[in-house]
């Protein structure tokens, strides 16, 4: 379940991003700290999640990893 719901939290950053790329500046500028913000929050409980259960095994649940791109890329857009 908890890679379904990775999925379609994915899918729906990238339409919103896709969104923001064509949406005006002064409008995609919250949509984009808002994606941002909700990967962020998403790689923080995966990976606090992933360190209690696994300790220093952080790759055996990598979901947090899908996130990681938006948090790098998305300062650097516009």
């Amino acid at each position: 379940m908890l890679w379904h719901v990775c999925s379609l939290l994915l899918a729906a950053l990238a339409v919103a991003l896709t969104w923001a790329a064509h949406a005006e500046r002064t409008v995609a500028r919250p949509v984009l700290a808002f994606v941002w913000f909700i990967a962020a929050v998403f790689t923080c409980v995966f990976y606090a999640v992933d360190l209690a259960a696994f300790g220093g095994a952080v790759f055996t649940l990598p979901q947090w990893t899908l996130f990681v791109p938006l948090l790098v890329l998305i300062p650097l857009s516009r």
